[in-house]
């Protein structure tokens, strides 16, 4: 009583035998087999895109050509290994008036997404409480690794301060502070100036870009082992700010993603992969079906990701992560992505991914014998 069509089914299985070496396989290996109505059905798609942002577009006309022969958007799962291979296609989604749902919340109720914004938000408008708030108390990128935090005691007495705004009580208490605050506090204006200076003569995803690496390279030091997959997050961020073109555009885009509608009943659901296990849908969209996205980089040695800097990461050359997933763990990501889909399957590999390029395509489109 198979979800899948015959088609899907097949590669399904192609894929999924990799996994089973001889002699465990004739133990092991399930006979995965179709439900005997089951349909042949149409091959799985399979195309390159460029990038993110090409490949939400890809993305979009798929789904608008389901929704055009008769399915609903609640008939379509997009699906990503990763968080931030959502990004893009929300925001296009969004942007066409397709309602969509990102299980997890939206790309943008993200914590590392918010406090980075957060900082532009501050640099744009030093009166904005709500990114002062989310942001005084997390050490400033150029903050030493010994700087102790501000704490929530510092935050109620720079509410009892002069002005209007808590970045204007901030300053009017800065001269009472104990040394080691009163520094904090410089480094946090001092920081949030030469925002300012940037944003006066740069673009939204320059700037954006700029916090981005000052951000994770703070949080890498601070971290180490656990940032990684964590800060992968915001990979895409400096080139969806780019794309929007200006603050006010952004901050019309975070409000209407929050407002957006939360039912998934009659939304296009946006998932990662543990998002959908059990799950099904008529359509699977999957997006990053890429080295070094699926499978996952900190998955193996062997999965490298060359940089825009023409350097190499690879598990090898970064500090141990706490993932200690293997490129079979990957492999079976893989399987349930493909097995979501009851009669249409799309893929997408990406040759490019915000600050990740030269990205090759699965080793895993391979095995199913879709290249």
């Amino acid at each position: 009583n198979y979800r899948s069509t015959k088609a899907i089914v097949s590669k399904a299985k192609d894929l999924i035998h990799q996994s089973y070496l001889e002699p465990a396989r004739a133990e092991f290996e399930k006979d995965l087999r179709p439900r005997p109505d089951a349909v042949d059905g149409v091959p799985i798609e399979l195309v390159v895109n460029e990038d993110g942002q090409g490949e939400a577009h890809w993305v979009l006309r798929r789904v608008q050509e389901h929704l055009a022969n008769g399915a609903g958007p609640q008939d379509i799962y997009v699906i990503s290994r990763i968080r931030a291979g959502l990004a893009w296609p929300e925001r296009v989604l969004s942007q066409a008036g397709i309602p969509n749902i990102s299980t997890g919340g939206s790309y943008w109720s993200n914590q590392r997404v918010k406090e980075v914004l957060a900082y532009v938000a501050l640099s744009h408008d030093n009166t904005d409480n709500d990114a002062f708030s989310l942001v005084y108390d997390i050490p400033s990128p150029r903050w030493e690794l010994t700087t102790r935090r501000l704490g929530r005691a510092f935050l109620t007495e720079v509410e009892q301060g002069q002005g209007q705004a808590l970045w204007e009580k901030m300053l009017s208490i800065q001269a009472y502070q104990r040394p080691f605050r009163a520094r904090a506090i410089n480094d946090f204006v001092d920081y949030i100036e030469h925002l300012q200076i940037i944003s006066e003569r740069s673009e939204l995803g320059e700037l954006v870009g700029t916090v981005c690496r000052d951000y994770i390279a703070y949080w890498a030091r601070r971290e180490g082992d656990d940032s990684a997959e964590d800060l992968e997050v915001l990979d895409p961020l400096p080139d969806i700010a780019a794309d929007m073109g200006d603050w006010d555009t952004l901050k019309r885009a975070i409000t209407m993603a929050e407002l957006s509608n939360k039912d998934t009943s009659k939304s296009v659901v946006l998932s990662t992969i543990h998002g959908v296990k059990g799950l099904e849908r008529k359509v699977v969209i999957g997006v990053g079906i890429s080295e070094g996205l699926l499978p996952h980089w900190l998955s193996s040695d062997e999965v490298a990701v060359s940089t825009d800097k023409g350097n190499t990461l690879n598990r090898m050359a970064m500090p141990p992560s706490p993932y200690d997933g293997t490129v079979e763990d990957e492999r079976c990501a893989a399987y349930v992505l493909v097995t979501r889909a009851r009669e249409r399957l799309h893929l997408s590999t990406v040759k490019a991914l915000g600050s990740k390029v030269a990205m090759e395509p699965s080793r895993f489109i391979e095995e199913m014998g879709l290249s």
